[in-house]
């Protein structure tokens, strides 16, 4: 039987909850933060949404449940990478691509990759991977968070990485030769999808959402002939989003607010997310496809008055009025339980073992005490049995007794003797060379020029240490010079990473239409006993 699970997404102003059973969500349950407290949540380490989540512990009856969280954070990181290889090779270019895209250094920092799969189409595929990374304090938060409420953290996750592994779902299953732009306009999170006679294009977040158009509705309005000011609650500010949308200047859409009243404060997201979609169309989309193109809008946006129809004629993209406005309006906690299985895992491992040790230390503790009530009450049992047949114990005989002791004696050597072996064990692993694969990887890719392509990064380990095997090409850009392999070579021994470097194989090949020279590298790398991880860790 599949034990339930629960499913987290915490935004900056809500903690919502589904309990899942074989799959499906069977409950669910919101509750607010604090509106004080919602701009300083991570700051305060997450305590302004532990009431909530404990609250909703009660009403979902899900106390240490397996759990899975899609969180908001201000330093999360995810994105779409793509190429035309596939399998191990695609990995490896993937989390390539990461060291360089992460706005942060990467070393201090929790990082995954996700591989989603290939285009649906029948030839020229390229695969997909799902890039999220974020700091090691906010991904520490996190666990943390969760752990103070009793639960058990599984997978956790950037929202905006659920949203992408959704659009790169929904894209896959368009079927029609009309280049389709879609638009997911959701209450915390919004993703922008370009697909093509099968072929995924383009996934990527967009800032327009649907609390960033209540927002900006809160802010002061300047209307009548006075200017007098006008500040809407939060229920007027939904009322006219709902109702009105994106207005008309002479619209009426309260007592004493008109159209032009309100659209101050609209326009400049709409304008911002135009120019920031047609950015992305113009690097990622041929002109002519997005000429044909015809445009989808779903989610919340989708429901919002006149705003497909304003995003259709800014961006000159044919509306889709089948789809255009859909009903189906797939909330961000829905994205998040349909998504959340094909993103990468941002749980620290060293904080969730840490947690996990803490919880079995206590867990002895507990077990300690009970066993010694439990010994306490047998002992008392077990004497009161002994003055009972006290004459049959004295009429055991010299060898019995004999015989018994030898027996005990090989029991004790036969303990120590496993408890030897085991803590030899334990000292071999605890001895056991380390190395900081991610400085590693990250020097790797600086030092590699343009004219080397890697195809292949695996790593090994051997009685001579930790190495890294890269298998790449050298292109001859120029003919009359082979490539000068040896000077990649002596900057990365140049590296204090790198110990040394060993040149395998190589042979002279062919690489998009250019001579090229295929080579293989073992870098051997600079370990350090995990001790000093730890003493490291602990001083963080």
């Amino acid at each position: 039987m599949k034990k339930k699970q629960l499913a987290i997404l915490l935004s900056p102003r809500s903690v919502e909850a589904a309990l899942i059973d074989s799959d499906h969500p069977v409950s669910r349950a919101a509750e607010p933060i604090p509106t004080n407290d919602q701009p300083t949540m991570w700051d305060s380490a997450l305590t302004p949404a532990d009431a909530p989540l404990e609250s909703i512990i009660k009403q979902l009856d899900c106390a240490g449940a397996q759990t899975t969280v899609a969180y908001h954070s201000p330093t999360a990181f995810s994105e779409v990478f793509n190429c035309s290889t596939q399998g191990a090779t695609f990995a490896s270019a993937a989390r390539l691509a990461m060291l360089d895209r992460v706005p942060f250094d990467v070393v201090n920092a929790q990082q995954s990759v996700a591989v989603w799969g290939e285009d649906p189409a029948h030839q020229d595929k390229r695969s997909h991977a799902i890039i999220a990374a974020d700091t090691l304090q906010t991904s520490t938060t996190v666990a943390s968070w969760i752990d103070r409420a009793g639960l058990n953290l599984s997978h956790a996750t950037p929202v905006d990485a659920t949203a992408l592994a959704w659009m790169l779902d929904q894209l896959a299953k368009i079927n029609s030769l009309t280049p389709t732009a879609c638009i997911h306009i959701g209450d915390e999170c919004s993703v922008l999808g370009f697909v093509r006679d099968n072929h995924i294009l383009l996934a990527r977040r967009v800032g327009l959402t649907q609390t960033a158009l209540l927002d900006a509705l809160r802010r002061p309005i300047m209307s009548g002939d006075d200017a007098s000011q006008t500040l809407l609650d939060d229920q007027a500010a939904q009322d006219i989003l709902a109702n009105h949308g994106i207005p008309a200047p002479k619209d009426a859409i309260a007592e004493n607010l008109m159209g032009r009243d309100v659209l101050p404060l609209l326009q400049p997201l709409l304008q911002r997310f135009v120019v920031e979609t047609r950015q992305l169309f113009r690097f990622g989309v041929d002109p002519e496809l997005r000429a044909n193109a015809v445009l989808r809008v779903t989610g919340a946006g989708a429901q919002i008055p006149n705003l497909a129809h304003i995003l259709a004629e800014h961006l000159e993209i044919t509306l889709d009025e089948h789809h255009g406005a859909s009903k189906e309006q797939a909330a961000d906690l829905d994205i998040c339980l349909h998504a959340w299985q094909a993103t990468p895992n941002t749980a620290p491992p060293q904080t969730l073992a840490r947690i996990q040790r803490s919880r079995f230390k206590s867990a002895l503790l507990a077990g300690s005490i009970l066993a010694a009530v439990i010994t306490s009450i047998d002992a008392g049992l077990t004497i009161a049995s002994t003055n009972n047949v006290s004459a049959d114990a004295n009429a055991i005989s010299d060898k019995a007794s004999s015989a018994e002791s030898l027996l005990h004696k090989k029991q004790q050597a036969q303990t120590s003797r496993n408890s030897i072996d085991a803590l030899r064990k334990a000292a071999i692993e605890h001895l056991s060379p380390q190395a900081d694969f991610p400085a590693v990887l990250k020097e790797v890719n600086t030092l590699t020029p343009e004219w080397i392509r890697l195809s292949n990064i695996t790593s090994t380990r051997s009685d001579e240490g930790l190495s890294l095997r890269i298998d790449g090409h050298a292109l001859q850009n120029d003919p009359a010079h082979p490539p000068q392999i040896e000077h990649y070579i002596d900057a990365i021994k140049a590296s204090p990473l790198i110990s040394d470097v060993t040149l395998g194989a190589t042979q002279a090949t062919m690489l998009d239409r250019n001579e090229a020279l295929r080579f293989s590298l073992e870098l051997h790398i600079v370990s350090y006993p995990p001790t000093l991880s730890a003493a490291w860790e602990d001083a963080q």
